[in-house]
């Protein structure tokens, strides 16, 4: 633990508050006046921490399951940014000490006198008790493993299934968590379905990660209950089944896991499993969004910003952007972008609106393309500049044509509409008609009304 870096949070918890860590911006600059000293990296991988949202989700997730949880999501921050595994894991563990109090290591506690040691110290002062090292604990850990007690295998399997004082090996985390979950234990029932459907450890196997998943949800276990239900939505090795989704996505969801209630909140939103019910959705959606789901709080800002099954409130729905575009998700970041150019819930702002265009643009939206190489072209809260306008039309394009040739009617739309005004595209109105008509042979509207125009 940097104990460096945690004074720095401290302070800037002290001086501004715990919700101050639902702004990642703020904190990357307040780190960067704080602590000029901390490695970019590690860093990169505190504030990547707080764009994920994990700060609320650490804050509602029991006790008892929070290493399981962590260990979720630093694997969750290493496969989606790119970070090293150990950076995402030391960055939430400082939060943790941020958020719950100082954890004091069970290695540096004297199991004689129970007094802490210092990370140092070989010998306990208090009682004279040499210190046991990180090998001996795994040692002893192994030997209650072997023989056959269930908490002892699940948390070896934990440590090796996390690389924590032992080599990672994800075969032998895979052995350990079969041991435990064949004698019951739900929390390792649960990793280990995880195990086989992600192929770690295991040969991929979607048949017994439903089996496992099944044998820990029914014990109540909530996370398993929301890979079960992710299953039967889905038809993983399991006849797809709507409402055996709808069942295990509401136990969960009632026990506060954030992506089943968004999960939830969509079988009623479209009545899959369930009678479609909006005001339920709504509930459902929220719910999560509150929680810090990115994905929740982009799909209610759409609620709001369309008026379906809520009153329609744009500064509702900016809200709701904001939240979502601030944790990266490019679609709430090109409707933010659309808020400020338009004056929607907010004053408009068109070097705001060219931010998250940016933010999306490079996140290849190529909606939020189109419309940031419109604000070039036209120096709408940037500078005038044809070349930038150009690459930004260009990447929209080669986005446009591969969605458009798989069939989707609105990039087909969209890659008409570039062929017609020339833009990022060499103008030609033969293959604007051609995929005007692509696309109004699926139905599309606006294409049926180009057509009809040019005729």
């Amino acid at each position: 633990m940097n104990d460096n870096l945690l004074k720095v949070f401290r302070e800037i918890i002290a001086n501004y508050g715990e919700s101050v860590l639902s702004d990642p911006r703020r904190v990357s600059a307040l780190l960067s006046d704080l602590s000029k000293d901390t490695p970019k990296n590690l860093k990169n991988a505190l504030i990547k921490c707080l764009e994920h949202g994990f700060i609320k989700i650490l804050k509602n997730v029991e006790e008892s399951d929070r290493d399981a949880y962590k260990q979720r999501l630093a694997k969750e921050l290493n496969e989606e940014e790119g970070l090293e595994l150990n950076l995402c894991r030391q960055a939430i563990d400082l939060y943790e000490v941020v958020l719950f109090g100082t954890v004091i290591k069970k290695e540096n506690i004297c199991e004689n006198c129970g007094k802490e040691l210092q990370e140092e110290w070989k010998i306990c002062p208090f009682c004279t008790t040499a210190k046991k090292n990180t090998d001996t604990k795994i040692q002893e850990l192994t030997k209650e493993a072997k023989q056959g007690k269930a908490w002892a295998q699940f948390n070896l399997g934990l440590r090796y299934n996390e690389g924590k004082d032992v080599e990672q090996d994800h075969t032998q985390a895979g052995y350990w968590y079969t041991k435990a979950a064949e004698q019951g234990d739900a929390n390792a029932q649960n990793n280990l379905g995880i195990c086989y459907f992600y192929g770690e450890g295991v040969g991929k196997d979607y048949a017994r990660a439903v089996y496992w998943f099944t044998k820990s949800a029914e014990q109540g276990y909530a996370s398993a209950q929301y890979e079960l239900g992710v299953c039967y939505n889905n038809g993983l090795y399991v006849a797809k089944d709507y409402a055996r989704a709808v069942y295990w996505f509401t136990k969960s969801a009632e026990q506060g896991n954030a992506r089943a209630q968004f999960n939830l909140g969509f079988c009623y939103k479209n009545g899959e499993g369930v009678a479609q019910d909006y005001a339920r959705a709504l509930y459902w959606i929220t719910k999560s969004a509150e929680q810090g789901d990115a994905t929740a709080q982009y799909f209610l800002g759409l609620r709001y910003e369309r008026g379906e099954g809520v009153a329609q409130d744009y500064t509702k729905a900016v809200h709701w952007h904001t939240k979502a575009a601030e944790q990266g998700i490019d679609s709430a970041q090109f409707e933010l972008g659309n808020y400020y150019y338009n004056g929607k819930g907010v004053v408009q702002d068109y070097t705001k609106a060219v931010y998250w265009y940016t933010k999306a643009a490079e996140q290849d939206n190529d909606s939020a393309q189109i419309n940031l190489g419109y604000c070039y072209e036209n120096g709408e809260g940037v500078a005038q500049d044809y070349t930038k306008a150009v690459y930004w039309y260009t990447k929209a394009v080669h986005w446009y044509t591969m969605a458009a040739e798989q069939g989707n009617a609105s990039a087909q739309y969209n890659l008409g509409l570039c062929y017609y005004n020339g833009k990022g595209i060499e103008q030609d109105y033969a293959r604007a008609v051609y995929w005007w008509s692509k696309a109004a042979e699926q139905g599309h509207e606006e294409a049926k009304n180009k057509i009809a125009d040019i005729k």
